[in-house]
């Protein structure tokens, strides 16, 4: 591969990466969830819950709705620094959400071991650009944040 191929290949994985941290500073909602003023915001309350009582209590409150398991605010309570504001804890898991691509990354290239390094990091990036991804990720769906990279 000649330089200006690996060149092209560099410019497309930067403008992914560029793309998908628009989409997070936007507040992009591509699948029609709710965005930041829907789920996010009844998520936000089962956070302040988890924050403010003990992990039982949280569990057994009234208060706790949504289609998610407790999972996915315990694991951010105990595991998340940015938790207390909630912008912060969107741009943490959004963040975090480029290991997926990482270990699609190491995947590849263990697989393939013949592709250059250059084609590889494109094609890990391409997963940034599924709506579904990104959204889940925009939003801090934390229990796809985990589904995602068990899936890799």
């Amino acid at each position: 591969m000649n330089k200006i191929q690996k060149n092209i290949l560099l410019f497309f994985s930067l403008l992914i990466i560029i793309s998908y941290f628009f989409g997070f500073f936007i507040n992009e909602n591509s699948i029609g969830s709710g965005g930041y003023n829907g789920d996010l915001n009844w998520m936000w309350k089962n956070f302040e819950i988890f924050k403010n009582e003990n992990l039982l209590q949280a569990i057994k409150s009234n208060d706790f709705f949504g289609n998610r398991t407790a999972l996915l605010y315990i694991l951010n309570i105990y595991l998340n620094p940015f938790i207390n504001d909630i912008d912060n804890y969107r741009l943490s898991i959004t963040i975090f959400s480029l290991l997926a691509s990482y270990i699609l990354f190491l995947c590849i290239k263990e697989k393939y071991k013949n592709i250059d390094t250059g084609t590889i990091l494109l094609l890990s990036f391409i997963i940034l650009l599924s709506p579904f991804f990104r959204n889940k990720f925009f939003l801090g769906n934390g229990n796809s944040v985990w589904n995602n990279l068990i899936a890799l």
